[in-house]
């Protein structure tokens, strides 16, 4: 997907998903969200190759068995949901469709700020992008201030992220230098 070979991608995915089946039938639990993991990766591949049907229908699949997984499991995949929801809001962004998409990224913000993320705000820079795609769907609903509103937010998380990984470094460092 990352080399743009998107057919090659697909093909993979696809056939990585009847084997995700095979090993569910025998340990459930274990291998459930690595085929929401393949389910998303599809949809967002058919999302960057502009195939907006199937990657609807995706990740649509991929939300759907995300949900599954956290009612019954007592694993915590609210990072995985905003995952999904976010992808479903910029799809539906590329497609015009602006009420589904703020809908969907809204929700998603509000799966990133709660508390059971686990992610603390100021850490989280699915949050950063995120904001960065609400941004984005308000400059092209030509809502200007909005789109002001959530670049700014974003690029504050970003710069506060790349703070925070500096200040890692640093320790690291000198850490180093004491052995």
């Amino acid at each position: 997907k990352e080399t743009k070979q998107y057919d090659k991608a697909v093909f993979t995915a696809k056939n990585a998903l009847p084997a995700y089946d095979i090993l569910l039938s025998t340990d459930a639990q274990r291998y459930r969200i690595n085929k929401e993991n393949i389910l998303n990766l599809l949809g967002c591949t058919y999302l960057e190759c502009g195939k907006y049907d199937e990657a609807a229908e995706m990740l649509n699949a991929a939300l759907a068995f995300t949900k599954e997984i956290v009612s019954s499991s007592d694993l915590d995949y609210s990072g995985n949901i905003a995952q999904v929801l976010t992808n479903l809001g910029y799809l539906e962004t590329k497609r015009g469709n602006y009420d589904a998409a703020e809908k969907y990224l809204l929700e998603a913000n509000e799966v990133h700020m709660s508390e059971p993320l686990g992610v603390l705000p100021e850490d989280n820079s699915d949050l950063a992008l995120l904001e960065l795609n609400i941004g984005y769907l308000y400059e092209c609903k030509k809502d200007v201030d909005k789109a002001a509103q959530w670049y700014i937010q974003s690029l504050e998380r970003f710069r506060n992220l790349k703070t925070i990984r500096d200040a890692a470094q640093c320790k690291t460092l000198k850490i180093k230098d004491l052995m």
